[in-house]
């Protein structure tokens, strides 16, 4: 008997097993981030272990790709508030007195 979890499912049983909603699932299909789903004629549709586990996988792929996306832009951030800060500074290179004439 095959186990419960690997095992084709309907798309509703798909969205209970994977706890999302209806309508998130279909925010998903709609982006083509939703999982691959096997067409039967005339209607039956299911969603394979193997269509679940790739989509899993390009699940945690996506959120990998998103943290690093942040990471970066909270690393401009940081550089732009340290920018400013050493703007503001009495000892920026900008502030500082020239003293005669240049050398060369």
């Amino acid at each position: 008997m095959e186990e419960i979890s690997q095992r084709d499912r309907s798309p509703s049983e798909w969205r209970a097993h994977r706890r999302i909603s209806k309508t998130k699932y279909h925010d998903l299909k709609n982006r083509g981030l939703g999982p691959d789903e096997l067409i039967i004629p005339p209607n039956i549709i299911r969603i394979t272990h193997e269509a679940d586990k790739a989509w899993e996988c390009r699940m945690r792929q996506l959120a990998k790709q998103q943290a690093a996306q942040l990471e970066g832009r909270r690393r401009v951030e940081l550089a732009r508030q340290a920018a400013k800060a050493a703007v503001k500074s009495s000892k920026h290179v900008s502030r500082a007195k020239r003293s005669g004439r240049r050398k060369g």
